[in-house]
């Protein structure tokens, strides 16, 4: 089972590998156990303070979000995702 919506870690994979469109579930199970690392207790603790709810969609947007982001450190790139995420209200 992974930590993220599926839907949200495919398209982060996708985005960081545009050129591979033949992804393994593998491959993917390995991408979301890697995000998850990174970027999971900055986030509970960042949405929290922010009043975001902590839940599963929540969290897959905002690791969408946060990889995304340009930002070079971990906690900059989760605090870009807050704010896009705060500005565009995503819902599931």
């Amino acid at each position: 089972m992974l930590n993220y919506h599926r839907n949200m870690v495919l398209a982060a994979y996708r985005a960081a590998h545009p050129d591979n469109l033949e992804v393994e579930e593998e491959t993917i199970t390995d991408f979301d156990a890697e995000l998850f690392e990174i970027y999971d207790a900055r986030l509970r603790q960042q949405a929290g303070q922010a009043n975001i709810p902590v839940n599963k969609f929540n969290l897959s947007m905002l690791v969408f979000f946060a990889n995304q982001s340009g930002g070079q450190l971990v906690a900059t790139r989760v605090r870009h995702a807050i704010r896009f995420f705060r500005s565009v209200q995503p819902q599931p």
